[in-house]
Formats: C-alpha cells, structure tokens, sequence
C-alpha cells in the first residue's frame, strides 16, 4: 500500500480522528495521505473543512445527500449513485490522478 485516503466528516471528532489516522500513517511510512470531505452542506462548509485539513492533500468532497442517508438506515435497500454526486467523484478522482484506473462514471 503507497496511499491512503481519509474520509472526514465537517466535525472537529472526525478532522481529529483523521489526524490521528495521518500520524499513525506517517509513523508505518506512508508518504501519501488524501482526504476526503464527506457530508458537506454547501461550499462554505467546504471551506471551514478544507482550511481545518493539515493532515494531507484534500482531494476533494461529497455533499451531504439526504436521500442517500435514508437508504443507507433500510435494511436491504441499494444507495444510488445520484446524478449530482457524480461531478464530485469525478473531481477526487482526478485531483488523485487516478482517472486511468476507474471506468467512466455515467
């Protein structure tokens, strides 16, 4: 493994928790740490989040999907891929440059 990446909510735990997960990261030798805003309502949460990241480069983010949260709490049901999150993939994938190695999102 050459990367890791960190999946951060806009709370104070979660940017901890990831800071601890870069340090304990950085102490096995990883050299590549990324992270990813999850959950954002909006750009200016955005903002608070990426200026509050000193732990790796910020990929990007996913907004906050009230659709996606009722799906993930039934049982046997499959989240989707809503239509406006797909930008947002695309956009850590390629600040990752790992564009080559993903099929094309539709």
């Amino acid at each position: 493994m050459d990367q890791l990446f960190i999946v951060v909510e806009p709370n104070l735990t979660s940017l901890e928790t990831g800071r601890k997960i870069a340090r304990l990261a950085t102490d096995l030798g990883l050299k590549k740490i990324a992270v990813v805003a999850n959950k954002i309502h909006g750009k200016e949460e955005y903002s608070l989040v990426e200026q509050a990241i000193d732990f790796g480069k910020v990929a990007g983010f996913l907004p906050h999907h009230p659709e996606i949260a009722r799906a993930a709490m039934q049982p046997g049901k499959r989240v989707e891929l809503w239509p406006d999150v797909i930008p947002h993939l695309k956009n850590i994938l390629k600040n990752l440059d790992l564009t080559d190695h993903i099929p094309d999102l539709q």
